[in-house]
């Protein structure tokens, strides 16, 4: 308390010991430093640094309806970044209740439908709340096709017609709209993939009544260039490309340890669907399979001299006398004929093949010539010199060896008898060294943490300048009374090199300036040499002269 009560008895006395200018450019200056650092401590606690929901990004459109609904409200300390918005910590939810009072909230796909449900009246019609689901669904769509990784904005449309003909069938389309991000392109892979999501979505709909556009550059920029099987619209080639991507991330796997390897494989399928191969082998024994034995048996009778003529005895009721069926001859013949079949022996392979099988497959992998010189000063750390080619040959053979050992396996081969090494081909290129990427210079970090921190550095240099201004109107204000003390004025004793100097007597006025000169021409070079070697002292003489002269 006694240090707290000696300062501020030092501070009043030295506010009634100045003048009335002083005292209001001191307090002048000690409001503006005041209010610096209170701009300062604000800024520092308040200011723009949250980001809203999250700092997620957010669409074009939908941030556009967030800045009107906080336009609307009346905040206007707010900062879009790029696809976000940066608020004062302190108002984060005077903004929250903004946009939601402005009906602008991020929407959510999981309560498309529940609300459009909720919206509807007891006497709204069947068509309208259709028309109502139809509308919340194309909504919904949008936000899942949105929330990809690879997509920035949008839009999906679709229209049914009813039921109409002898087979009742309904008529369905649609359309989607996509802007993919920076960097990326709508491929035939993804475009797929659109139509599949659209089609399950809708009843009725198939993949093919779905229509994909790209509201970006289409040409491709950014992506890597890749092949992939819905590219083609054959079988065949749908087939090859898979195995081959197949085929290369098997051998990538294989081979990731090797910085830089490149790997690109070509196969040559089988295009036959079904095939089946029989094979008939004759066997020199024969067996018999079935004998079948038939018996034919015929009978004959005629009479001596051709029987009695007339019409009793060829008449219908005509009968023979023992006499004469003794006359009669009778002629009895037996045929019989047996038949045996024999079977063949024979052997019989039946074969099926499925189509799209590999017939001959190639892998090429290119090794940067770098990798090759890596590991020549691994092995030979205490080398100075660099590596001579035969060196580095030596490295390379045995690269090239271990890497055909790792990717034979991999490949399927049809003709196991044939060179298994030629499926495989393993290049070594001359790599060309990345320019180096300069770090930033002194200078340009200290400008660009100038330029984020420059209202902070402008507010401390305001009030160092107030500071510094105010010690000086303090220290200029003599001390020891107030402001009706009378001023202490100094003397000006002027000695020349022949006079001796004043006696003791004047040793009573205090803090007397004693100036010692030389005679010069005129007063005008005395009062020069005066300003020359003491100009407070100078001046001070100036003003008791024209006190004393009024």
């Amino acid at each position: 308390m006694d240090f707290l009560n000696q300062a501020i008895a030092q501070v009043n006395d030295l506010f009634r010991s100045m003048t009335p200018g002083a005292r209001i450019t001191a307090g002048l200056l000690l409001a503006v430093v005041v209010v610096s650092v209170g701009y300062l401590f604000q800024t520092h606690s308040a200011g723009p640094d949250e980001f809203l929901f999250g700092g997620a990004y957010l669409p074009d459109g939908q941030l556009n309806q967030m800045e009107t609904a906080i336009g609307q409200a009346g905040l206007s300390d707010y900062r879009r970044e790029g696809n976000r918005l940066l608020v004062p910590r302190g108002q984060k939810a005077a903004y929250l209740a903004a946009v939601a009072d402005g009906g602008a909230l991020p929407p959510n796909f999981h309560t498309y439908l529940e609300n459009a449900i909720n919206q509807g009246g007891p006497w709204e019609s069947s068509t309208a709340t259709q028309m109502r689901l139809q509308i919340a669904k194309q909504g919904m769509l949008a936000d899942i096709i949105r929330n990809i990784s690879w997509v920035e904005d949008a839009a999906v449309i679709y229209d049914e017609q009813p039921p109409h003909g002898l087979k009742r069938t309904k008529q369905v389309t649609a359309s989607v709209n996509v802007k993919p991000v920076l960097g990326e392109a709508l491929d035939t892979r993804r475009a797929s993939m659109l139509q599949k999501l659209v089609a399950h979505a809708v009843v009725g709909m198939r993949p093919a009544d779905v229509a994909v556009t790209s509201l970006g550059d289409s040409s491709g920029i950014g992506t890597d260039g890749g092949v992939f099987p819905d590219d083609f619209n054959t079988d065949y080639y749908q087939a090859r490309v898979a195995y081959e991507q197949y085929k290369k991330q098997s051998i990538l796997g294989a081979l990731r340890d090797i910085p830089g390897v490149r790997v690109e494989v070509s196969a040559e399928l089988d295009d036959t669907i079904e095939q089946t191969v029989q094979n008939i082998k004759p066997d020199p024994k024969t067996a018999a399979d079935r004998e079948v034995t038939s018996t034919d048996r015929s009978e004959r009778s005629t009479t001596d001299g051709g029987g009695q003529p007339g019409a009793v005895a060829q008449g219908p009721g005509r009968q023979g006398t023992a006499e004469e069926l003794a006359k009669k001859n009778i002629d009895k013949t037996d045929i019989e004929t047996t038949e045996t079949e024999y079977i063949v022996g024979h052997e019989q392979t039946t074969q099926m093949r499925a189509g799209y099988t590999p017939k001959e497959v190639w892998a090429t992998v290119t090794i940067p010539r770098s990798y090759i010189e890596t590991i020549w000063k691994q092995r030979n750390p205490d080398a100075k010199d660099p590596p001579k080619d035969d060196d580095l040959r030596i490295v390379q053979d045995d690269l090239i060896i271990k890497v055909e050992n790792i990717v034979v396996p991999l490949l399927d081969r049809q003709n196991k008898g044939e060179n298994q090494y030629k499926q495989v081909q393993v290049v070594v290129l001359d790599s060309i060294a990345a320019p180096t990427i300069e770090p930033p210079s002194m200078a340009n970090q200290a400008l660009a943490w100038a330029g984020n921190y420059w209202t902070t550095l402008a507010m401390i240099v305001v009030a160092m300048f107030s500071l510094l201004v105010l010690k000086s109107v303090v220290t200029a204000t003599p001390q020891g009374g107030g402001a009706d003390a009378p001023a202490i004025t100094p003397t000006l004793t002027v000695q020349s090199e022949d006079v001796e100097p004043e006696s003791a007597a004047d040793d009573d006025q205090p803090q007397r300036t004693r100036l010692k000169i030389k005679k010069g021409a005129s007063l005008k070079d005395d009062l020069a040499d005066m300003v020359k070697e003491d100009p407070d002292a100078a001046a001070a003489i100036l003003r008791s002269w024209i006190g004393k002269a009024g």
